[in-house]
């Protein structure tokens, strides 16, 4: 519970932030959906600790560009499948101000 509430709370700043609507394509997932999507075992959603975003009536490249910027947990580029990948490992976090970069990096 406590990783869904703070993984939800760096969402919100996010969004704030952003000001303008976030869709969430996957959030918390159980072992059992994680292995049915393709998902990596030990995956960061199982844990509570990972959502997958998109802007809603935005650029997925614009929104990239901006969070890149202002995320310093694990970032997932997903933009060829629609999404952003963020998740709280090593105390990742939102930074409203730029200025941050991800601990870890990968594309999918």
């Amino acid at each position: 519970e406590k990783a869904l509430l703070e993984i939800c709370k760096q969402f919100d700043a996010m969004r704030r932030a952003w000001n303008g609507p976030i869709g969430v394509t996957s959030g918390y997932r159980p072992e059992p959906i994680n292995r049915q999507v393709g998902g990596v075992q030990g995956s960061y959603h199982v844990k509570g600790m990972a959502l997958d975003v998109y802007p809603i009536g935005e650029s997925l490249g614009k929104f990239h560009q901006w969070l890149l910027q202002r995320w310093s947990g694990g970032y997932g580029d997903g933009r060829g499948k629609g999404f952003i990948h963020i998740d709280t490992r090593n105390g990742g976090r939102f930074e409203a101000r730029a200025g941050v970069r991800p601990t870890t990096i990968w594309t999918y």
